[in-house]
């Protein structure tokens, strides 16, 4: 493609000729006429290339400034005087009075023509060849990595470019780049990519304005995600700790299905962000989770079956949300030691199961609708205490997480003035709701 490359005569320079030329006019009455001068002084500018050749006539006193069309792969070369080839360009002159002003202003130009386009070229050329490359190599490896997210994710989440899932493929394909050769042959690779996928999502996910918060950023150095997160001898991350920033504008978003693909988790805290939706049932996958605490959103529906298969869960927050339906499916979590479920809009009864619970020291049910007897509970070692312990669960996006269990050790039901509400128990502590 042929491009043209204006150059402009400084000011101060173009004023002096001007008055130059006048003094002239003036002082030198023998000079032929102006007409006369202006033939005498034309420039035949031959130049051939491979592809053309073509003959540019200029007069230096008259066509100034001067803007030269210069193919991409040719390498202007400009003299006066005797006739020049270089680099198959040739240059003569048909004049034979040249005035010195006039071969300064034209060597000037010269200089300057060939400066320019000799940077441009080479720029435009470096970057031709460079953008060629990087979005052939970034095209087959974000269509590769599609593909293996579309596994995880489903295909139509990744065609929505306003959707988590489309933006953290975007940013992998990004700042992956350079896994991108051993990406297809490499499966420690892969799962480190999948995993940071599933990560990138379920944070995009957690916040309606991830756009604004995570920024897309070109060949960006990223860490290892062991360094952010704490992880197992696996290399799988154990912890993910988001919590309280529903304040601070950054929550208000979902709890994403990506979440059941990191399967080394322990601890998954997202209390107090103000989530909407419901409790993926992916996060049945997690055997290794100890504490799921999502207390303080305003999650809804019914608590997925699949959490019934959390045989290592220990603490259960899912007070404070819009949850209903039954919690039958606590009947399988024996290891479980307390467990809050009020504030929600729960029914049905309390399986009787629970009462094999060894490691049980506390259930709240209060401001609920739960019904029926809960007196098989009683044969246990409540011991209607407050209970407050704050230990370390591990690092996340680069803070240590130090985790506060607060809870009652006893069982909590709805009473009024004293008489339980719906249920019966005789060990149970009230929880007054002013006649519920």
């Amino acid at each position: 493609m042929d491009f043209k490359i204006p150059v402009e005569i400084p000011a101060h320079i173009a004023d002096a000729q001007m008055q130059e030329n006048n003094i002239d006019e003036i002082e030198d009455k023998s000079d032929p006429p102006r007409q006369q001068q202006d033939e005498e002084n034309v420039l035949d500018i031959h130049v051939r290339t491979e592809d053309h050749e073509y003959t540019q006539a200029i007069n230096p006193s008259v066509d100034l400034p001067i803007a030269t069309q210069i193919n991409e792969c040719d390498i202007p070369t400009l003299s006066l005087g005797r006739e020049v080839i270089i680099e198959g360009f040739v240059v003569q002159s048909r004049g034979t009075k040249t005035t010195r002003k006039h071969l300064f202003l034209f060597t000037l130009i010269s200089v300057i023509i060939l400066t320019v386009s000799t940077i441009e070229i080479g720029r435009s050329s470096s970057l031709k060849r460079g953008k060629e490359i990087g979005v052939s190599l970034n095209i087959s490896f974000s269509n590769e990595l599609r593909h293996d997210f579309e596994q995880i994710s489903g295909k139509e989440p990744l065609m929505d470019e306003a959707s988590p899932q489309y933006y953290a493929w975007q940013k992998i394909s990004l700042n992956f780049a350079s896994s991108a050769s051993i990406y297809g042959n490499d499966t420690i690779v892969q799962k480190r990519v999948a995993q940071r996928y599933a990560i990138l999502v379920i944070q995009f996910s957690l916040s309606k304005r991830f756009r604004e918060t995570y920024e897309l950023q070109l060949d960006r150095v990223l860490p290892q995600e062991c360094e952010i997160f704490s992880c197992n001898e696996k290399g799988e991350i154990d912890t993910f700790y988001f919590e309280n920033r529903w304040s601070t504008g950054e929550g208000g978003g979902t709890i994403a299905k990506e979440i059941g693909i990191l399967q080394g988790l322990k601890h998954i805290v997202l209390g107090r962000n103000g989530l909407d939706g419901t409790i993926p049932s992916e996060i049945g996958n997690l055997k290794s989770l100890r504490i799921l605490d999502l207390h303080g959103n305003k999650l809804s529906r019914e608590i997925p079956s699949e959490i019934g298969q959390l045989h290592n869960l220990e603490w259960l927050h899912l007070n404070s949300n819009k949850l209903s339906g039954s919690i039958t499916e606590m009947s399988d979590l024996k290891r479980i030691q307390y467990a809050n479920f009020s504030h929600n809009s729960f029914m049905g009864t309390i399986s009787y199961q629970m009462s094999q619970f060894t490691d049980l020291k506390g259930l709240s049910l209060y401001e609920n609708d739960f019904i029926g007897s809960i007196n098989f509970l009683c044969q246990k070692n409540f011991t209607n205490d407050a209970y407050l312990k704050t230990e370390f669960i591990g690092r996340s996006l680069f803070l240590d997480n130090f985790y506060t269990h607060s809870a009652f050790f006893g069982l909590e039901i709805d009473c009024d003035k004293g008489v339980a509400i719906h249920m019966k128990c005789d060990c149970c502590i009230c929880f007054e709701n002013n006649g519920k």
